[in-house]
């Protein structure tokens, strides 16, 4: 599911802490990028990873 946040330009994802790819569909992780489909969702948590970007994570 995705929930787009206005104030913050962030999105509510069913999907993966940004610290391990394979977990995707385990929690809910809040990106700063607009994600459309599970490519966009891995390739933005790719981008965290790479950037060190402070991943709010929600169990």
């Amino acid at each position: 599911a995705l929930t787009r946040l206005p104030r913050y330009g962030t999105a509510l994802v069913g999907g993966s802490d940004a610290h391990n790819i394979e977990e995707l569909g385990r929690v809910k992780t809040e990106l700063p990028i607009k994600v459309l489909s599970r490519r966009d969702f891995i390739e933005a948590i790719r981008y965290l990873e790479d950037t060190n970007f402070p991943v709010k994570i929600y169990s």
